[in-house]
């Protein structure tokens, strides 16, 4: 397991929900957003994140160009 940039008790001026910040850079919904990071699709700073409540400041978010917006299948 990585260790977070952030801890779980981290302010709110320590960067912002990676679900936010994915909606705000791809003009779509943050349940959109989510969807693409729970399923695999999202980097941060060159390594998958599936947790959309990762915090990020600075670091490079990217969508794989192949992705979609569909939920994971349940288990």
């Amino acid at each position: 397991m990585t260790e977070k940039p952030f801890p779980d008790n981290t302010p709110p001026d320590a960067g912002e929900r990676l679900a936010k910040r994915l909606a705000r850079q791809l003009n779509c919904s943050r349940r959109e957003a989510e969807l693409y990071i729970e399923g695999g699709w999202v980097q941060v700073n060159g390594q998958v994140v599936e947790e959309p409540q990762h915090r990020v400041a600075t670091e490079t978010v990217t969508l794989d160009k192949n992705a979609t917006a569909e939920p994971a299948p349940a288990v």
